[in-house]
């Protein structure tokens, strides 16, 4: 959408402009996940469709081969120097909280654009609307707030280049449990170790 310019065309479509100008590509553009666990490496593996190169950030794993290059640990800002996009995509747990902070931010180029589908409490969102504002960073895409709803009133409702989805990006669909609980199911009966299973010591 933001590469094709999908917005400004549907703008100008409404006015009656014939907007041809030239588009974006994601080809060679740097897609930083922040966080390569199940969903990570589901869009790291897509973004290699589009000839994105990929990096992830994590604290020990490296366990996804379609990640070009891995950072770990104190290099969460050398990780956020060089991105086009960044996808936040990390457990709601202690650890992580506010990991995206005003350093982070001032890290990324004024290119980039932030991707939130993890959790809300991931991000400073005042300093994520300080820099938006300041045109320090192009844009973001945010599914989850610190806040659910999004209050009134909030300055990212307002925000320059800030495109809001309201916390729909990973509705569970009952077909889909069905089959999971289903496939489990069989695991249990047969005593074999089941799927998807959370570590309440990690919180995922």
């Amino acid at each position: 959408m933001i590469e094709r310019r999908i917005l400004p065309r549907w703008q100008a479509q409404l006015s009656e402009n014939w907007d041809n100008r030239l588009n974006g590509s994601l080809k060679g553009k740097i897609l930083g996940l922040l966080g390569v666990g199940t969903i990570g490496s589901h869009l790291a593996a897509t973004a290699k469709h589009f000839g994105m190169r990929v990096y992830g950030y994590t604290y020990q794993t490296e366990t996804c081969s379609t990640v070009d290059r891995y950072f770990h640990g104190e290099a969460r800002l050398d990780f956020a120097t060089d991105l086009d996009y960044l996808v936040c995509s990390l457990p709601g747990t202690r650890a992580i909280k506010g990991i995206v902070d005003s350093n982070f931010i001032a890290a990324l180029p004024n290119r980039a654009w932030l991707v939130n589908i993890g959790r809300g409490t991931t991000v400073d969102e005042h300093a994520l609307v300080e820099a938006l504002n300041n045109k320090s960073l192009a844009g973001a895409v945010l599914d989850v707030f610190t806040e659910e709803p999004l209050p009134r009133g909030h300055p990212l409702w307002s925000t320059p280049n800030t495109f809001i989805t309201s916390h729909t990006a990973a509705r569970n669909y009952p077909p889909d449990i069905a089959s999971l609980f289903i496939e489990n199911y069989k695991l249990y009966i047969l005593g074999k170790p089941l799927l998807y299973q959370v570590n309440f010591e990690r919180g995922y």
